[in-house]
C-alpha cells in the first residue's frame, strides 16, 4: 500500500512516457516514476479534476467547469480553453484530436501539431450538426483505433467516427438500446402493484421492492405498453395501435410442497391471478394508441390518441365514444361528479357518466399528462411544471409548482401530495397550493406514481423503480403455514426494532429484537404459532 503526501480525493490515473500521473479534487495532480513515490506538482487551479489521459505525446487533463490542462512531462502544466464551463469527466485522443466529455457536453478538438495546446473545437451536440450525438451526461471514451466510443448516464453507449477521414466531421450513432425497458404506468390494486412499459412489459410486486415479469399474449411481444387501471374485478392494460388486454380477479389453486424435518408435506393454498393472467383484447376496439385507464363503479374509460374515448361495463367488450376534441388523452379519472380526461394542448374534458362528454375552454397550452381525483379534489399536471386543481372539475385554478419539468403523476399519502416528473422531479404539498421541490434521488425521468402502506413507489425511463417510506417499520404480508407465523416487515436497512405482541391494541409484551439488513428494506421472520388467544396483535416497534 501507498500512501500519499496528501489526503485530496483522486479521480483519475494515467501512465506515459515513464510516468504516472494522478489527478483529483481541488486542482490536485501528483506524479511518480514507480508508483510508490509521489511528488505534488502546481496545477495553477483548484477545480477538481475528474480525468487524465496519455494522448500520443501528452498528458491531458478534464475537470470541473470545462477546466482543460496539457504538460508533455507531468511537471508543468498549461490551462487550455476548452469553450465550455460545464464539468468534464473524461478525455481521449490521437495524434489530431481530442476528445472531452462531461456533464451535457462532448466536443472535439483538432489539435496542430505546431500548436498542440490550441485546439480548434467542435460541439458534437449541436442540434444543428448533422448526425450530432445525443445530449446526454457522458462519463468516460475511449479512442480505440478507429473510432470514439463514449459511454454516460442510464446506459448510454454512442460510438463516434470520421467519415472523409481529415478528421473534421465525425458522425455519432448508438450502439446498442437501453438495457432495461421503459415503464409508462404503474397502479396499485388490493396490495398488488403493476407496471407496465416498452417491449409489452409487465413487472408485479406485494410490496414495491421485488418484481416479477409477467407473460402477455404473444400478439402483444411487440407492443409498448402506455397505461394500466382497474380496480379488485381486474386490470386492463393498454398501449400503441390499439393494444389492450384484461387481467381478471380468478382464483385457482397452487400446490405447495415443504419439508417438516424428513416429511415432504404437500399443501394446495389459492391464489389469485390478477395482474398474472392476461387475455388479449382482440379484435382491437381501435388503431389509435392508448394510454389513461380509470375503473369505478363497474365502469371503465380508456383514453388516448386523435381524442378516443372507450367505455366498457366488464373490462372486455368496448363501446366508443364521441367527441369533440383530436387532442391526445393521456390520462382519464372518475370523482364524485362523473369522469375528467386531460391531455395534449391543455384539454380537459368532463362527462356524468363517460358516455357523453363536453370539452372544457382552454386554460393553457401545456399538455396536462395526468389528472388524478386525491383528497376530495381533482389534479392536473403536466408540461413545464404545469399543476391545475378543481373541486368540480369545471372550474380550474392553476397553482405555482416552483418547477418547469415535465410533471408526469401525481399520489397522496399519509395528508401529502407527491408530484413526479422529468429528470427525477419530485415535489410535494399538504394543500396543492404550496409545493416544495424535493431533493432528487436520481437524475432519471419518473412517469408514474403510485401510494400505499406508507409507502410510495415511482416508476420511468430505464426501467427505474423507486421506492419511499414514510412510516419507520410496517408489516407488509403475513400469513400461517404449518404451525408458523410468517411476517414480512418493511423498514429502513439499519433499522432495529422489536416485533410486539398482545391480546389487545393496548397492552402489550415486547417481541424479538430484529434489525434490516437487506438494501430492500424487508423482513422475513418467522416463529412457531404457539399462542392460543383467539386474536392476536402484532406491531413493529423501532428503537
Amino acid at each position: 500500500r501507498t500512501y500519499a503526501p496528501f489526503t485530496d480525493w483522486l479521480r483519475g490515473v494515467a501512465y506515459g512516457n515513464n510516468l504516472f500521473v494522478t489527478v483529483g479534487e481541488n486542482g490536485r495532480i501528483a506524479t511518480s516514476s514507480n508508483g510508490s513515490d509521489w511528488k505534488i506538482r502546481q496545477s495553477g487551479t483548484t477545480a477538481n479534476l475528474n480525468r487524465v489521459a496519455w494522448i500520443t505525446n501528452c498528458f491531458w487533463v478534464a475537470g470541473n467547469g470545462g477546466t482543460v490542462l496539457v504538460s508533455d512531462t507531468g511537471s508543468n502544466w498549461n490551462m487550455v480553453s476548452s469553450g465550455t464551463t460545464n464539468d468534464l469527466y473524461a478525455a481521449a485522443g490521437n495524434s489530431n484530436t481530442l476528445l472531452l466529455a462531461g456533464d451535457n457536453e462532448l466536443r472535439l478538438g483538432w489539435l496542430d501539431p505546431a500548436s498542440p495546446d490550441n485546439p480548434v473545437w467542435s460541439n458534437e451536440l449541436d442540434l444543428l450538426k448533422t448526425n450530432a450525438a445525443p445530449q446526454w451526461t457522458y462519463y468516460n471514451a475511449v479512442w480505440d483505433g478507429g473510432a470514439f466510443v463514449v459511454g454516460g448516464r442510464t446506459g448510454m453507449l454512442v460510438e463516434g467516427y470520421d467519415t472523409n477521414l481529415v478528421a473534421t466531421n465525425y458522425t455519432w450513432a448508438l450502439l446498442h438500446k437501453s438495457f432495461w425497458t421503459w415503464l409508462w404506468d404503474l397502479t396499485q390494486v388490493n396490495d398488488l402493484y403493476v407496471a407496465v412499459g416498452d417491449r409489452a412489459t409487465v413487472l408485479t410486486s406485494g410490496n414495491g421492492a421485488h418484481w416479477d415479469f409477467e407473460y402477455v399474449p404473444n400478439s402483444f411481444s411487440n407492443s409498448i405498453f402506455l397505461g394500466i387501471g382497474g380496480a379488485s374485478d381486474g386490470l386492463v392494460a393498454v398501449g400503441n395501435q390499439g393494444a389492450m388486454m384484461f387481467s381478471p380477479n380468478l382464483w385457482t389453486n397452487v400446490v405447495v410442497t415443504n419439508l417438516d424435518g424428513t416429511n415432504l408435506v404437500i399443501s394446495t393454498n389459492q391464489t389469485g391471478t390478477m395482474g398474472l393472467l392476461w387475455q388479449a383484447m382482440e379484435p382491437r376496439p381501435t388503431d389509435n394508441d392508448l394510454q389513461g385507464v380509470c375503473c369505478f363503479s363497474n365502469r371503465w374509460v380508456v383514453t388516448g390518441g386523435g381524442g378516443t374515448i372507450l367505455t366498457s361495463n366488464n373490462g372486455t367488450n368496448w363501446t366508443a365514444r364521441p367527441t369533440s376534441t383530436s387532442a391526445f388523452l393521456s390520462s382519464v379519472t372518475a370523482f364524485p361528479y362523473g369522469w375528467v380526461a386531460a391531455g395534449d394542448l391543455g384539454t380537459l374534458l368532463t362527462s356524468p357518466d363517460g358516455a357523453s362528454w363536453t370539452l372544457l375552454p382552454s386554460l393553457t397550452t401545456n399538455w396536462l399528462y395526468r389528472v388524478r381525483y386525491l383528497g376530495g379534489r381533482l389534479l392536473a399536471v403536466g408540461e413545464n411544471g404545469m399543476i391545475m386543481t378543481s373541486t368540480n372539475g369545471l372550474s380550474w385554478t392553476p397553482q405555482n409548482s416552483g418547477t418547469d419539468r415535465w410533471l408526469n403523476d401525481v399520489a397522496l399519502l399519509d395528508g401529502v401530495y407527491y408530484a413526479v416528473g422529468t429528470q427525477g422531479a419530485v415535489l410535494f404539498s399538504t394543500d396543492t397550493v404550496h409545493w416544495t421541490v424535493a431533493d432528487f434521488v436520481s437524475n432519471k425521468s419518473l412517469y408514474a406514481l403510485a401510494a400505499n402502506h406508507h409507502q410510495l413507489v415511482a416508476a420511468g425511463i430505464e426501467g427505474i423503480l423507486l421506492r419511499g417510506q414514510l412510516a419507520p417499520a410496517q408489516i407488509q404480508q403475513y400469513y400461517q403455514n404449518i404451525g408458523t407465523n410468517r411476517f414480512v416487515l418493511s423498514g429502513f436497512p439499519g433499522l432495529d426494532l422489536t416485533l410486539d405482541h398482545g391480546i389487545d391494541s393496548k397492552s402489550w409484551t415486547a417481541g424479538p429484537e430484529l434489525r434490516f439488513l437487506d438494501n430492500s428494506g424487508l423482513l422475513l421472520f418467522q416463529e412457531s404459532a404457539t399462542n392460543s388467544a383467539t386474536s392476536q396483535f402484532y406491531r413493529p416497534n423501532p428503537h
